[in-house]
């Protein structure tokens, strides 16, 4: 399963070879004639490895601001900038809205789940919980203070925050928090091959109990996301292009880039050099594979 940072927060996915049939929509793919862009969506689901995209945001208000998105038994999860969580049960196409105890404006960043529990990290507002898979949502007392929760994981029984002042870790599902390590801007968590990593604007570090060992990662922008993939560990920079480790120590870098359509396999796609033509202009904040195909959530704003 990956997990995926959104504008520098982690999200899952589950295995590329599940696909499912396309749902009734018009597919659109960068030769779409586009009389006005603001009727575009900003969610996208491909369901034959990138060749073709069509709109995926069925439910969603107008002008929704894709944040982060999470696969969890077998639901969809959609955090937005300014407008809720909304949720898509599976074997449906229509999202749901999941918003009672959310304030009407919350701007998310970052999404976890464990069973019923779900955890949205947000901008200066610390986390909000539900414990009933989101029909229901609270504000902790004892909360993360300032700045963005970038990245949220549950591992080995702990709710981990990756933040703008650092890592904090809840043993009680995001009810009470302490900090752990040093104070640095965190921006995405990703588990692979049984550790824990953590990306900060030009490092990678391995965390074992409260102590991250740091590698330099010179990279001319900052990682935005983090892709779990059989033998590599994949970071999204910021801007456009990757990198990859397989031990998190030593990292290489895109040489040579082939644009090609046919890969079964996302991360393998965009080391390769491919890119979803879409009829949009805005920037892509997010790129995962779920198990109904390849998902791109575009930014539109801060």
């Amino acid at each position: 399963m990956y997990y995926i940072l959104f504008f520098l927060a982690i999200m899952t996915s589950a295995p590329a070879d599940v696909v499912v049939p396309a749902t009734e929509t018009s597919t659109v793919t960068s030769e779409v004639e586009v009389t006005d862009p603001k009727t575009l969506p900003n969610l996208y689901l491909s369901t034959d490895w990138g060749a073709n995209w069509a709109g995926f945001a069925d439910g969603l208000p107008d002008n929704t601001n894709p944040r982060t998105i999470l696969e969890h038994e077998g639901d969809l999860l959609l955090a937005t900038s300014g407008k809720g969580i909304y949720v898509l049960p599976a074997g449906t196409n229509t999202w749901q809205a999941r918003n009672q105890g959310l304030p009407s404006e919350v701007f998310a960043t970052s999404l976890a789940a464990k069973g019923k529990v779900l955890v949205l990290g947000t901008y200066e507002k610390g986390v909000y919980v539900s414990r009933d898979g989101g029909l229901h949502w609270r504000h902790p007392i004892f909360n993360i203070k300032g700045g963005a929760v970038r990245a949220l994981l549950f591992h080995e029984g702990q709710l981990i925050a990756g933040t703008d002042s650092g890592i904090f870790r809840s043993a009680d599902g995001g009810e009470t928090w302490r900090r752990s390590g040093e104070i640095t801007q965190i921006n995405g968590l990703a588990l692979h091959n049984g550790q824990l990593f953590a990306a900060r604007q030009n490092g990678m570090g391995v965390l074992n109990n409260d102590v991250p060992t740091w590698s330099s990662v010179y990279t001319e922008r900052t990682i935005t996301q983090l892709i779990s993939h059989e033998d590599y560990l994949y970071a999204r920079i910021i801007g456009g292009g990757m990198i990859r480790s397989s031990d998190g120590k030593n990292w290489e870098k895109q040489i040579f880039k082939v644009p090609v359509v046919g890969y079964k396999s996302l991360p393998e796609a965009l080391w390769g050099g491919y890119s979803p033509e879409l009829p949009s202009d805005l920037p892509i904040g997010s790129i995962m594979e779920i198990s109904r195909g390849w998902v791109v959530g575009l930014q539109s704003g801060c």
